[in-house]
């Protein structure tokens, strides 16, 4: 794991030092939880990777009910997804 801290002329520098040369580079922003310091919501549920979505599908079916907060357009999918499999 690593990080790009410049991009230029074909070449991507990461925070380790390694040089990578490139012909196309895509971009794409990373996703990480934030509570923005609401209390209690570090007890919630995340589906940022794989291993949270599984987690948390345990729980849903645990649930008498569920709230899905946040995510835009994730969440929008997310409460469909539900309502489809225990609605």
């Amino acid at each position: 794991r690593d990080r790009a801290v410049c991009v230029e002329n074909g070449i991507l520098l990461t925070e380790k030092g390694k040089h990578v040369e490139y012909d196309l580079l895509a971009v794409a922003m990373g996703a990480e939880a934030n509570h923005y310091g609401i209390e209690g919501a570090e007890k919630t549920h995340s589906i940022n990777t794989l291993e949270d979505a599984i987690k948390t599908k345990k729980e849903i079916g645990k649930a008498d009910s569920v709230a899905v907060v946040g995510s835009g357009a994730t969440g929008v999918e997310v409460a469909c997804e539900i309502a489809d499999a225990y609605g």
